[in-house]
């Protein structure tokens, strides 16, 4: 590309050069390329309420001009000659594929970017490339044993997840916890993973608990500095799992956290900022005669707090937390006899709960410096910060 570009700054950068204007190689997308277009790339500021890409098309953009989009077979890329994500004000992401929003001059997020997981459904990007890392499906009851299925295992990434629990009495095996997936790089960029569904337990039992989904993959790359203040927050947190519909039913994992890669010329990350990919928590498995599972909670926003598990109703296995900076996720606890009509002949049985979704992961580039004072969940990975 040739030309000039504004920085964000009120100057002018001249877009010649290996990196077309960037001080730094950026991940995962090559900005010399001819299908960029910087010199007519677009200001945009988002303050009113919640804008949305859903991987093709963008809505309430504020009044905004287009961003030009870039759809790219493992991504999409959405480029910018400026971004400001006013305080209050949220961009979501969601969609099949990784977004990346290339920046040719300097962003400031006062709001919320969000590529997370919501319950069952991904976040943008999420769920790819995903064996082993998505949770195991719980055991199905079998009409032999009458004990209750096991719950789903979470799904893993940044680490591994943790498993379901099993039916009463020792039915049906347990969901496998998601193992861990990608690299500190997030080179190649890709989301977090799906937990397992819980096992049927009724048979009539057509749909399991459904595992929560995957957090999305978000990579912001900006030419000049990437500025998150004190009310920022850039997420995402894998899903809650959910619980079945049928009594004996195993409860669904969490989800597991995703991936966030921010770089910049600079990157400014300042006190009182989160930035998180918490994994969900999965659902409470249901006893032998209703169906009282509850759901797992998505991961959190602005908290290193674990995604609460669904709580336990009349015998059926909690739900295992989700794992968050400095806690891993919990397994879900299988299910109990509980007296009365549960225990007769000590055969019938309440389902075993949703294991919890791992951590994702996050990487910071800085091209030149880095001022990393905001809240981080789990821990960032640094490069070229001095």
């Amino acid at each position: 590309c040739s030309g000039q570009i504004p920085d964000g700054c009120g100057g002018m950068l001249t877009c010649t050069g290996t990196h077309a204007c960037f001080g730094y190689t950026p991940s995962n997308f090559d900005p010399t390329s001819a299908s960029f277009d910087p010199v007519n790339a677009v200001a945009v500021r988002l303050n009113c309420g919640v804008s949305t890409f859903d991987g093709t098309t963008v809505g309430n953009w504020c009044g905004q001009p287009m961003p030009q989009i870039v759809d790219q077979t493992t991504q999409v890329v959405l480029v910018f000659s400026s971004l400001t994500v006013s305080s209050g004000a949220t961009l979501q992401l969601s969609g099949t594929k990784p977004v990346v929003l290339a920046v040719y001059g300097s962003a400031t997020i006062d709001g919320t970017v969000d590529a997370s997981a919501k319950g069952a459904a991904s976040g943008a990007g999420g769920n790819l490339a995903c064996s082993p890392g998505a949770g195991g499906a719980g055991m199905d009851q079998t009409p032999a044993d009458d004990k209750g299925a096991s719950g789903g295992g979470g799904g893993g990434f940044g680490v591994v997840g943790a498993a379901g629990g099993k039916g009463d009495n020792g039915g049906a095996t347990i969901g496998a916890a998601g193992a861990v997936g990608g690299t500190d790089t997030l080179v190649p960029l890709r989301g977090g993973c799906s937990g397992g569904s819980g096992g049927k337990g009724g048979s009539t039992a057509t749909t399991a608990g459904a595992g929560g989904g995957g957090g999305g993959a978000l990579q912001i790359s900006v030419v000049g500095t990437l500025a998150i203040s004190g009310t920022g927050r850039v997420v995402a947190a894998g899903g809650g799992g959910r619980p079945g519909a049928e009594a004996e039913d195993g409860g669904g994992g969490g989800g597991s956290g995703g991936a966030l890669l921010l770089e910049g010329g600079t990157v400014t990350v300042a006190s009182g900022a989160w930035v998180a990919a918490n994994g969900g928590g999965g659902a409470s498995g249901n006893e032998s005669s209703s169906v009282n599972g509850a759901v797992g909670a998505d991961g959190a926003a602005a908290s290193n707090a674990q995604a609460s598990g669904g709580a336990s109703g009349n015998g059926g296995g909690k739900g295992g937390a989700g794992g968050c900076a400095g806690k891993a996720a919990t397994v879900g606890t299988d299910g109990a006899c509980n007296g009365g009509f549960l225990c007769i002949g000590a055969t019938r049985g309440a389902a075993g709960g949703g294991g919890g979704g791992s951590v994702g992961r996050i990487r910071i580039n800085g091209g030149t410096a880095c001022t990393l004072s905001g809240s981080f969940s789990p821990a960032q990975v640094t490069n070229g910060c001095k």
